[in-house]
């Protein structure tokens, strides 16, 4: 019977230490050239990500700018409006056709309960103004027109007849209507006279009125004859002997308008 050699245990030892030391630097070598793989092969996009990491961006933060609110408008102080037509004597009739023009204006001039020379003061050019005329017979209406300052005040009763007001008297054109706003402060009317309007001395009064808190009043005088004697007028004046009839002219107020707090 043959026995088998039996190794010592010196060299049962060394020769783990050489297998153990064999498997250490294959691994340490796998491990460096993955290292060195992955070096190679790293993705573009993450080396990127990296430095732009490293910048110190500046964030501009978003502010909502306030929205300026509109200026309000002025309020104009309304004078005494130039009242015009274009005739100085009308025919009631109720077919021959007027015109007359309502200009606002600035009470600059206004000297006390007066109203100074219209056509001359400064023309309040804004829009918001209402505008109405109106035949009378009262010479002057401001004392029933500042008794009634609350009409006054509402634009919106304005359509109602004044004091003193004749009605019928004016038939207004659809196109002009009696109270209407005034654009950049001038009103224009189309009408005929009733034929029910008795000849004599009449006037015509003109009212801007700023939305109730600002309003002023003046008028035109006029002379309202009827058809026979329209046609007399017009004979006289063909007669060089014979001075034209009717006269134009205007008035005040009389009363300073009503200003409300």
């Amino acid at each position: 019977m043959i026995s088998q050699p039996q190794l010592s245990k010196s060299g049962t030892t060394q020769a783990q230490t050489i297998i153990i030391t064999a498997i250490s630097l294959f691994a340490l070598s796998g491990f460096m050239v993955g290292f060195v793989f992955g070096a190679f092969v790293r993705p573009k996009g993450e080396i990127t990500s990296s430095t732009t990491q490293n910048h110190d961006i500046p964030v501009v933060s978003q502010k909502t700018l306030p929205t300026p609110s509109p200026t309000p408008q002025q309020v104009p102080s309304l004078g005494c409006p130039d009242v015009e037509a274009n005739v100085s004597q009308m025919v009631a009739d109720g077919h021959t056709a007027y015109d007359t023009t309502i200009q606002a204006k600035d009470k600059t001039g206004d000297q006390g309960n007066t109203c100074p020379n219209i056509p001359m003061e400064k023309p309040v050019v804004v829009d918001g103004i209402t505008c109405k005329i109106w035949l009378t017979k009262a010479q002057d209406p401001s004392g029933d027109l500042s008794s009634h300052s609350s009409q006054l005040q509402h634009v919106d009763q304005l359509s109602s007849p004044f004091p003193g007001e004749i009605q019928p008297g004016l038939f207004f054109d659809p196109s002009t209507p009696q109270v209407q706003p005034c654009k950049q402060g001038q009103g224009d009317w189309k009408f005929t006279l009733s034929p029910t309007v008795s000849p004599g001395d009449y006037f015509i009064v003109g009212l801007t009125d700023w939305q109730g808190v600002h309003y002023n009043w003046s008028w035109y005088q006029l002379k309202v004859v009827n058809g026979n004697q329209s046609k007399n007028n017009n004979q006289d004046q063909q007669n060089p002997n014979n001075p034209p009839s009717g006269q134009s002219s205007q008035g005040g107020t009389g009363i300073p308008p009503l200003q409300l707090p």
